[in-house]
């Protein structure tokens, strides 16, 4: 089907037994072929969309960007993949995924955010906060608690920012932790953030997510 390699670049594996630069390889022209050389997490998270779609089923794509960390190239497959019609599993698993990101996108903004507003100087007046409350487009009071909680999960608590980044907490459940965390001490937490996080997302299936929580031993 295709007369010449997919636009992004694959693996060496991926051509005729050249020495592994694409350049003068003979091209595997079986979409057929290709498949049978890659998983399909390999063939969704790194080749061209357009060839994604072509080649695999809604149902196969979704089965990878249910369980992969979000990426830009998961939010044009989901665009893509909305524009489909879908019967009702895979549009639920659809909202999944938006889901997912949703929780990368939040994580992307709280880099964002630290980029402008810089670290907490513990000063009333804090110039960051104010930059960055004329950025968000928003009153400096109503940007405290969302750059507090930029700084707090891109600073002392990244193991809960790494984790909203990889899609595995939602946007609320991570501010649920920053929350049960303020207390934390700032010396122990660096140490400590990855079990604390781990016990967070324990509370917060017991639907206990308001209680006091101390940081794990």
């Amino acid at each position: 089907m295709f007369d010449s390699p997919p636009a992004l670049p694959l693996p060496a594996s991926f051509w005729g037994e050249s020495s592994g630069s694409p350049a003068g390889a003979r091209p595997v022209r079986s979409p057929d072929e290709l498949a049978v050389r890659a998983d399909n997490t390999e063939i969704v998270m790194q080749w061209s969309p357009s060839v994604v779609l072509e080649l695999l089923s809604t149902s196969e794509i979704l089965e990878v960007l249910e369980t992969q960390p979000p990426t830009d190239r998961t939010v044009t497959l989901a665009v893509r993949l909305g524009q489909r019609v879908l019967d009702e599993l895979d549009a639920s698993r659809l909202l999944t995924v938006w889901i997912r990101i949703d929780s990368w996108v939040t994580a992307q903004m709280d880099k964002a955010i630290v980029t402008v507003a810089g670290a907490d100087l513990g000063n009333s007046f804090d110039p960051g906060r104010e930059e960055a409350a004329l950025a968000m487009r928003v009153a400096s009071r109503t940007a405290a608690s969302r750059v507090m909680d930029a700084r707090e999960r891109r600073g002392r608590l990244i193991a809960v920012g790494d984790a909203l980044e990889r899609g595995v907490l939602l946007a609320r459940q991570s501010q649920d932790m920053v929350e049960a965390l303020e207390f934390v001490s700032s010396a122990g937490c660096p140490r400590r953030s990855t079990g604390c996080c781990n016990r967070s997302k324990a509370r917060l299936r017991n639907g206990s997510r308001r209680k006091p929580m101390r940081a794990v031993p």
